[in-house]
């Protein structure tokens, strides 16, 4: 079986989906997005088991119409983000990563 064309080059990816699931930039968009989610002004997000699935593993729909510029928006649903008053509010993190500049351009607590 030949190996995705995804792999090595994500523009020779079909959708997101695959861009997701193949590219390895996508996964160390994953792992610089919990790096980032560390630096949080009040302190670092806790986040919900890992039986819920992988931190930040989900990616939000509009980035399908822009990760041919090398853009995706990655999301971690529920963490525990530590506030100003010194207790933990649960929210939604997003997490915009650039595969051209292989770096996070924003992280968005909603």
């Amino acid at each position: 079986m030949a190996e995705h064309p995804c792999i090595n080059d994500f523009d020779k990816c079909r959708n997101l989906d695959e861009v997701i699931r193949y590219s390895p930039l996508a996964e160390e968009g994953r792992l610089q997005c919990l790096v980032a989610a560390d630096g949080l002004r009040f302190g670092p997000a806790e986040y919900p088991s890992f039986m819920e699935g992988k931190r930040f593993g989900e990616y939000i729909s509009y980035s399908d119409k822009v990760w041919h510029m090398g853009i995706i928006v990655l999301a971690q649903r529920e963490a525990m983000i530590p506030n100003g008053y010194g207790g933990k509010e649960r929210r939604t993190m997003l997490c915009q990563y650039d595969m051209f500049a292989r770096k996070v351009t924003a992280l968005q607590v909603k």
